[in-house]
């Protein structure tokens, strides 16, 4: 059933079979979809064949609104896209369409797929994380993907005081002053914690700025504890 298909981008934490919303290889280069092919067994060459021939079957291969012209390379509809969005509306399309247009490209790769057993396997990650000051007086929430096999960390977003509500953020805190412990209220922000991640108190406060330096020494400490768990 086209349901099925109702899923994330692999980059996104959804599983291989997801490679029927993976982007145009020819023009973005991507360690995570090249993973997930040699994992499947998927031969790049059969992957741009596929699409570009369904692209050019359903005449969705010549828009100059998408990122790579064909609704064959297009992303999962979970991921919001305004262009996607775009020549969907422009096509009729509902949502219905576009999974069952992306089940024909999926089946189609099925004849190239070696290693179909693979299909449901998730290879990137969803982190969610606590960056903790020094001192334990504030906290940051961290949310981001990663492929742990390489210590690759995207940042989705950083939760500061400002994003959540005052009588909420003071309970969190009080919950990390008291017994150090994850409060329900977290999950409601975040979903379930893995990891924990004290960082000093330069880097926390340089993190105010959000500056990308200092994201990428967030990654860094991500990186680590991913590397002990």
């Amino acid at each position: 059933m086209s349901n099925d298909l109702l899923i994330p981008n692999i980059c996104g934490a959804g599983p291989l079979k997801a490679i029927t919303y993976c982007c145009d290889s020819r023009q973005r280069p991507c360690i995570v979809r090249g993973i997930a092919m040699q994992i499947l067994g998927l031969r790049n060459e059969d992957y741009i064949s596929v699409k570009d021939e369904v692209g050019k079957e359903f005449k969705v291969d010549n828009f100059d609104e998408l990122c790579f012209k064909n609704l064959a390379y297009c992303c999962s509809i979970l991921k919001p896209c305004s262009r996607r969005d775009k020549v969907l509306q422009k096509l009729g399309w509902k949502v219905e369409d576009y999974l069952e247009f992306k089940k024909v490209i999926l089946d189609k790769l099925m004849k190239f797929i070696k290693n179909p057993q693979h299909l449901d396997l998730n290879i990137v990650r969803k982190v969610l994380g606590v960056l903790i000051s020094e001192d334990k007086s504030e906290f940051f929430l961290i949310t981001g993907y990663t492929l742990p096999e390489l210590g690759i960390f995207e940042t989705e977003a950083i939760l500061t005081k400002d994003d959540i509500p005052s009588k909420d953020f003071e309970e969190i805190k009080q919950g990390f002053e008291t017994k150090f412990n994850v409060s329900e209220l977290i999950k409601k922000y975040l979903g379930n914690v893995h990891i924990i991640v004290p960082i000093p108190r330069d880097t926390y406060v340089k993190l105010r700025s959000k500056g990308i330096d200092v994201v990428s020494k967030v990654v860094e400490y991500v990186k680590n504890i991913l590397q002990t768990t």
